[in-house]
C-alpha cells in the first residue's frame, strides 16, 4: 500500500514539482540546521532577539514594497500582461528603497529606541537593503513560478542558504555580536534575489521591450484588489505574527525575544518553505483549472490530506521532546525556547495545512473578505498578547495567542474548501 502510494506520487507532475521546490528548501534549510549548534554557542539569546526585531519589521514593511501585486503575476492569461505586472513591481520596490533610506537616515535611532531595542540602531539602516532584496525575490518567484522554472527556484533557497550561514557563522567566530547575524541574512537575500534575476532575464532576453504603460494601467486596474485588500490583509497578518516579537522586546526583555525566535525559526521557517513550495505549485495549478472552468476541489484535498499524514508524527514527537531536544542541541539556556515551541505547534500544525492554500480567495476575487478575516485574528492575538502583559505572564500571553491563532486559521481552512466547493457546484449546473 505504501509503496503504490509512494508510485502514485512519484508519477504525478503536481507532486514532482512540490518536490523538486522542496528539495531544494530542504537542502536549503539542513545547512542553518546543522549550524544551529554552532551559532546558539557563538551568539547569545539578545542577539538573536535582535535578529527577530529586524527581520520582523522587514516583513512588515515590504508589504508596501510592491501593493501585493506580485501575487497576480500568475492570473494574466498573457504573458506579456504578467510581464507587465512584473516591471511595475520591480519599479515600486526601487522607489520604495528610496523612501525607506530617507526614513531610517533620519529617525533611525528614534525608530530603535521606541521599539525597545537601542542595540539594533547600528544595523536599521540595512533594512532598506533587506527590504529590497526581500521584494525582488518574491516578485522573481512569482514570474518563475508561473513559468514553472522550479528548478531554479529551488536552486535559489540553496543559494540563500548558503551564503547567509557563511557569513553567519564568519560572524560569529570573528565575535562580531548580533551584526554577523543580520549582515548574514542581508546578504543571504541579496544573493538569493540576485540569482533568480539572473535566470528570469535569461529566460525572457528582451522582456523590457514588452513594457508598455498603458498595459501596465490596464493591468492596474484589473487586479486594484490586491493593494486595495490584499496588501491590507498581508500586512494585518505580517504585524499580527510578529506581535510576539515587537511585545516580547518592549514589555519583557531581548533575552526572551530571542528564546521564543529560535524555536519558532528553527520550526516555523522549513515549515513555510514547504508550504510556499506547495503553494507556489498549487497556485500555478489551480489558477490554470479556474481559467479552463475545471473541478478544483479535488486537487486542493488530496494537497491537505498527504500534508497532515507527513506532518502529524513529526509534531507529535516535537511537542513531546522539544524542551529537551533544544536544551541537548543548542545549550540548557535554550531549553525555554522548546517549552515555548511547544505552547505554538497545534497553532503551527494548522497554519501548515492552511497556508499553502492562502491564494484561493485571489482566485475568486474574495480580498477583501480574506482581508476582513485577518483584522479578526489581528485583534485576538493583540488582546491574547496584552493579556499576558496585563497580568505579566508571558506564557499565558503566548497561550492565548496561540489558541486564537489556531481558531483563524482552521476557520480559514473550511473557507478555502467552501470557496472550492461552490465552484466546482456552479460549473455543474451550468
Amino acid at each position: 500500500m505504501i509503496r503504490s502510494w509512494i508510485k502514485k506520487i512519484f508519477r504525478n507532475e503536481f507532486f514532482v514539482n512540490v518536490l523538486t521546490l522542496f528539495s531544494g528548501s530542504t537542502l536549503a534549510q539542513l545547512i542553518p540546521f546543522l549550524i544551529y549548534p554552532l551559532l546558539s554557542r557563538l551568539y547569545t539569546p539578545e542577539d538573536f532577539g535582535t535578529l527577530a526585531l529586524f527581520s520582523t519589521i522587514t516583513s512588515i514593511t515590504s508589504v508596501f514594497a510592491t501593493g501585493k501585486y506580485e501575487l497576480a503575476i500568475m492570473l494574466p492569461a498573457k504573458k506579456a500582461n504578467a510581464i507587465n505586472i512584473t516591471g511595475f513591481c520591480i519599479f515600486l520596490i526601487a522607489a520604495f528603497w528610496v523612501l525607506t533610506m530617507i526614513i531610517t537616515l533620519s529617525f533611525g535611532r528614534q525608530i530603535t529606541s521606541g521599539l525597545g531595542n537601542p542595540e539594533l540602531h547600528p544595523w536599521i539602516y540595512l533594512i532598506p537593503f533587506s527590504i529590497a532584496f526581500y521584494s525582488v525575490f518574491h516578485v522573481m518567484t512569482s514570474i518563475l513560478n508561473r513559468e514553472k522554472h522550479y528548478r531554479s527556484m529551488a536552486a535559489s533557497k540553496v543559494v540563500q542558504s548558503v551564503s547567509t550561514s557563511t557569513i553567519k557563522l564568519a560572524g560569529g567566530f570573528m565575535q562580531v555580536g548580533r551584526g554577523g547575524l543580520i549582515t548574514g541574512t542581508v546578504f543571504g537575500q541579496m544573493m538569493s534575489a540576485g540569482f533568480l534575476f539572473h535566470r528570469f532575464s535569461q529566460n525572457n532576453r528582451r522582456w523590457t521591450r514588452l513594457l508598455s504603460i498603458k498595459r501596465i494601467k490596464e493591468q492596474l486596474n484589473k487586479y486594484v484588489y490586491f493593494p486595495k485588500y490584499t496588501m491590507f490583509h498581508v500586512l494585518s497578518n505580517s504585524i499580527s505574527a510578529g506581535l510576539p516579537i515587537f511585545f516580547f522586546t518592549r514589555f519583557f526583555s531581548t533575552h526572551q525575544t530571542g528564546l521564543y525566535s529560535m524555536g519558532y525559526n528553527i520550526t516555523f521557517i522549513p515549515l513555510s518553505l514547504f508550504a510556499a513550495a506547495l503553494g507556489q505549485v498549487l497556485y500555478q495549478n489551480l489558477s490554470k483549472k479556474y481559467n479552463s472552468k475545471q473541478n478544483l476541489t479535488s486537487l486542493i484535498s488530496e494537497a491537505t490530506k498527504t500534508v497532515f499524514w507527513l506532518a502529524i508524527i513529526p509534531f507529535t514527537l516535537l511537542f513531546i521532546f522539544a524542551p529537551w531536544l533544544f536544551g541537548f542541541f543548542l545549550g540548557a539556556e535554550w531549553t525555554t525556547s522548546g517549552e515555548y515551541l511547544r505552547i505554538i505547534l497545534p497553532w503551527l500544525f494548522m497554519a501548515l495545512l492552511t497556508s499553502p492554500l492562502s491564494f484561493v480567495p485571489n482566485i475568486f476575487g474574495k480580498q477583501k473578505m480574506a482581508m476582513f478575516i485577518e483584522l479578526i485574528n489581528f485583534v485576538l492575538r493583540l488582546g491574547a498578547l496584552s493579556a499576558g502583559v496585563y497580568f505579566d505572564n508571558l506564557k499565558l500571553g503566548l497561550i492565548l495567542y496561540s489558541l486564537s491563532s489556531f481558531i483563524v486559521v482552521s476557520y480559514f481552512l473550511n473557507w478555502y474548501f467552501l470557496l472550492t466547493k461552490n465552484h466546482d457546484k456552479n460549473l455543474l449546473i451550468r
